[in-house]
């Protein structure tokens, strides 16, 4: 009778770890990490989804948000967003979703005051959980359609090859930059890349990355923080700051291990002009 509970048992987590293991379970994290932020408190959901070591912005320097939002009071006003594009990996354990956000100062009835586009990236815990590992954001004054939520998972590529890691990738990317400027991101952009750069529309299409590429300022210097992989190596995130003219703000980079090499899949970039 022992063993067959156990059977029963075993089967039944089985099911239910596999139905968090799907693009569907990471963006329903996200609805519902934004839902509690709503119904409770930014705090709270913070809180409730974020990794122990994950990490979010203060002023545009990179700090442990657990231990941020552990010890801040509750934010006022009302925050809102939602997924219109999420990414995971072949194994279900590790993706991104971005999409709109706006700032409320009272109810949501109201004019927003702030608006903008985020990025959070999210891995499988111990436990099964989806909990967030990094959060970033842009804002912009910009009237922007909405766009249909879009979902996408990545191809499994050989696990042996000669292309070397993504943090090689991005020293590669930022000293081509240092010479080449915005020229550079022609060997470093996925076909599918997106651009989140503060003060514009965000970018998908290959006509609408250009327009950003062209706006950057040309002496971007990177200071990486910190890093994160995904279990089967093949997605992975560089955060750091920027120093431009002696004004600082931060960085955030998503590389996608492609048949060609690591390319640039998400690049969140904030600079004062």
């Amino acid at each position: 009778m022992r063993k067959y509970i156990f059977f029963i048992f075993m089967a039944f987590t089985s099911g239910k770890l596999s139905a968090q293991r799907s693009i569907d379970s990471l963006v329903e994290a996200e609805k519902s990490f934004a839902n509690t932020c709503l119904a409770a408190s930014i705090k709270e959901g913070f809180l409730k989804f974020i990794d122990t070591g994950g990490v979010v912005f203060q002023k545009g320097v990179p700090v442990n948000g657990f231990k941020l939002y552990t010890n801040s009071e509750k934010t006022p006003g009302i925050l809102t967003w939602e997924p219109e594009y999420a990414e995971i990996v072949s194994t279900n354990d590790f993706g991104y979703t971005t999409g709109p956000w706006k700032y409320y100062s009272k109810t949501i009835k109201d004019t927003p005051i702030a608006k903008g586009q985020y990025i959070t990236v999210w891995h499988l815990n111990n436990n099964g959980k989806w909990k967030l590992l990094i959060d970033f954001g842009i804002s912009y004054s910009a009237e922007r359609k909405t766009i249909s939520l879009a979902k996408s998972q990545m191809e499994k590529l050989p696990g042996n090859d000669d292309k070397g890691s993504f943090t090689e990738a991005e020293e590669k990317f930022t000293k081509a930059y240092s010479i080449h400027g915005a020229q550079s991101y022609q060997s470093f952009l996925s076909s599918e890349s997106r651009l989140n750069y503060a003060g514009f529309l965000p970018a998908a299409t290959e006509a609408e990355r250009q327009s950003l590429l062209d706006s950057l300022p040309k002496n971007i210097k990177y200071t990486v923080v910190g890093s994160g992989i995904s279990p089967g190596k093949d997605l992975g995130y560089i955060y750091g700051t920027t120093d431009i003219d002696n004004k600082q703000d931060g960085f955030l980079r998503i590389w996608r291990k492609e048949k060609n090499g690591w390319k640039i899949a998400v690049e969140v970039l904030h600079f004062k002009s």
